[in-house]
């Protein structure tokens, strides 16, 4: 369930996800997009756009996206990363990105993992990181 306090000078109660300290803290999410049926592959690029509550150090992020749709009998993993990202100055928001390979498929719902992995010796920032959006860009590579 997503909070709607303040950080800092971000204020104005944007609902968001925490993602403490020391420990691994996933967020599932369905991408609000169903890929189009007409849908052309091109690049398929996953955002997250987060904050932390302390500056300095390293955030350790595993993404993974996977895709489904009717007639499935498993989904399709996307992409799998796993990412140190060196953590923006306190309540600033921050932009990460990774690419999807293999495309999605047209007409293929999408679902993504943000997961802090907070007890990975790389993650060394102390605060808590929030999870202000998770969402996809895509254009045709024609």
């Amino acid at each position: 369930v997503p909070v709607n306090d303040d950080h800092g000078t971000m204020t104005g109660g944007e609902p968001h996800y925490h993602q403490a300290d020391g420990a691994d803290t996933n967020l599932w999410t369905r991408v609000r997009v169903i890929m189009p049926a007409d849908y052309v592959a091109g690049t398929v690029t996953l955002k997250v756009l987060y904050s932390v509550s302390v500056t300095g150090g390293n955030i350790r992020f595993t993404l993974v996206s996977r895709e489904y749709g009717s007639g499935d009998t498993a989904p399709t993993t996307l992409v799998a990363s796993i990412l140190d990202v060196v953590a923006p100055a306190a309540n600033t928001q921050a932009e990460h990105s990774v690419t999807l390979s293999p495309n999605p498929t047209a007409g293929k719902h999408v679902s993504v993992l943000v997961q802090r992995t907070g007890t990975h010796a790389n993650d060394t920032n102390a605060g808590q990181v929030s999870v202000w959006d998770v969402w996809l860009e895509y254009g045709s590579d024609e």
